[in-house]
């Protein structure tokens, strides 16, 4: 085992000191790329020096009016070059070669086919026609802007007019049974300004496609417009590849929501039976058949949340994951007192302490029980008034339930205290 990793390592250390003594510097004609080279064989020259010499004289060679068929090969001690009448180019080297994988003949080959290709195509981008037909290009992308801003423009003018133009009184506000949530006027104003919108986004968009576009036209200026195109179309793609890969997630969570809706159907309906009194079970009240099914929901609900969590889209991103755990602190600290008054009024129903219409006395509170939900209780007093009182409150007091105990059979003592006047009748009294 030592063995060969001595032998790996003394691999990858001979390939990382090739790499440093041989140098690959890439040859470009006006920013596009032809051919590497390896070395330089002059010793007192280094590669880059090389390669800017032979990319100064490949641009000399693309602008002149020399033929494509002047260029020709000459074998020399140090390689193969190539010129143009007698203009030498670049010189391929045997260490070029032997770094392509390739002679020192059919290197030169290829260099020279990829040279002639790229003068072509410099020259033809670059001749007179090419210009001519680069400004008419530009012309027609500028009157097709200047007539889709045109219509664009006279669209939403006609738009905007008939708005203003409509009759007021023939249209109708936004009504909440007898509540104007938004008049016919406002509505109007949002409409123009949503109109407004769309047009200032349409407008933006004209210009966004025409700038690259005639960017495009003229080769000094593509790679900006490539550029200008990037901006929309990377953000574009990837929303549309996490669609795609959304997809599957989306299933799962509408089987998730499926079947929890449908178990609440169900759970709804069998405790709506139980309410009614058309189903009953002795150890189970109807009273608590509302309460329960609240619970019941909400733990289908929170399952279902949980369930689904992982299938939402960046869940599993520190972002999301950061968010989660500040609104669980927010909602730890803020929602104590409500939990405690949730399981106060559990208790409270489970142990049937009162039920709504008794005549009860919660610390010094007397009355009947109106309203009993998991986090407050309502009592109306002997004054007929209501008086609020959380669940945690009630589970800490006393609580004297004077309908139970008047229903039990036994009768409910109830004790006064009465008072005799010194102006009494004697006798009345006596019969009292």
């Amino acid at each position: 085992m030592k063995i060969l990793q001595f032998c790996l390592l003394l691999y990858l250390g001979c390939i990382q000191s090739f790499a440093a003594n041989n140098p690959v510097v890439m040859i470009s004609l006006y920013k596009q790329q032809l051919f590497p080279i390896h070395s330089s064989p002059v010793a007192s020259i280094s590669i880059d020096e090389r390669a800017r010499i032979i990319e100064d004289h490949l641009q000399a060679f693309a602008k002149s009016n020399a033929p494509l068929t002047s260029l020709h090969s000459l074998s020399s001690s140090q390689g193969i070059a190539l010129a143009s009448d007698d203009t030498i180019l670049l010189l391929i080297t045997p260490d070029d070669a032997q770094l392509s994988h390739l002679s020192t003949l059919q290197l030169s080959s290829k260099v020279k086919n990829t040279l002639v290709s790229a003068v072509a195509d410099y020259r033809q981008q670059h001749s007179v026609l090419a210009w001519i037909r680069t400004l008419l290009l530009m012309l027609a992308s500028t009157f097709a802007l200047f007539m889709t801003l045109r219509l664009n423009r006279k669209f939403f003018d006609r738009i905007e007019q008939f708005l203003t133009q409509t009759p007021l009184p023939h249209m109708h506000g936004w009504h909440i049974q007898h509540v104007e949530i938004l008049s016919s006027a406002r509505i109007l104003s949002l409409a123009s300004t949503a109109i407004q919108l769309l047009r200032m986004i349409i407008t933006v968009i004209c210009w966004y496609v025409f700038l690259p576009l005639s960017l495009s036209i003229f080769p000094q200026t593509r790679r900006l417009a490539n550029i200008l195109l990037d901006y929309v179309l990377t953000p574009l793609q990837q929303i549309g590849t996490g669609l795609i890969r959304f997809i599957p997630n989306l299933f799962s969570i509408m089987i998730i929501i499926t079947v929890a809706f449908y178990c609440l159907k169900v759970i709804r309906f069998f405790f709506r039976l139980i309410k009614q009194g058309e189903l009953s079970f002795e150890w189970f009240y109807a009273e608590w058949a509302l309460p329960t099914y609240q619970i019941t929901r909400f733990l289908i609900i929170i399952t279902a949340l949980i369930s689904g969590y992982p299938y939402i889209p960046c869940s599993n991103t520190a972002a999301f994951q950061g968010v989660g755990l500040v609104l669980g602190a927010v909602l730890s600290f803020s929602s104590s007192s409500a939990i405690a008054n949730v399981i106060a009024g559990i208790i409270l129903t489970y142990t049937r302490a009162f039920k709504i219409n008794d005549r009860v006395q919660i610390g010094d509170t007397t009355g009947d029980i109106v309203e009993k939900t998991l986090l407050i209780t309502r009592i109306r007093t002997i004054k007929n008034v209501v008086v609020t009182i959380p669940n945690s409150v009630v589970m800490n007091a006393h609580i004297i339930n004077f309908s139970t105990s008047a229903a039990d059979g036994d009768g409910l003592l109830i004790h006064t205290s009465i008072t005799i006047g010194y102006g009494s009748d004697p006798q009345q009294i006596h019969q009292l």
